[in-house]
């Protein structure tokens, strides 16, 4: 490989081919296939899936709401004990 690389007219000429063997990239591995089309949806799937996101969204907010009064609320139980002397 490094007598290759020592003659500038066959690097200039090879270049691509040569980087490809050092890392061994294949160019048939990314081809484009054309399933774009795959990635397309209609308005009332986008819609639905910004209702869920939103409906998960509150139920998650209520759920860290909820900890936290938790939290608050054994926070406060714990100072108001009464000293015992």
């Amino acid at each position: 490989m490094d007598e290759l690389l020592s003659d500038h007219a066959f690097v200039e000429k090879n270049a691509s081919a040569l980087i490809q063997a050092m890392f061994g990239y294949r160019r048939d591995r990314y081809q484009d296939d054309g399933s774009d089309s795959d990635m397309e949806v209609g308005f009332s799937v986008v819609d639905r899936e910004e209702k869920r996101s939103a409906r998960l969204a509150r139920q998650e907010d209520a759920e860290e709401e909820r900890r936290e009064a938790e939290l608050e609320a054994r926070k406060t139980a714990g100072r108001k004990k009464p000293r015992q002397s």
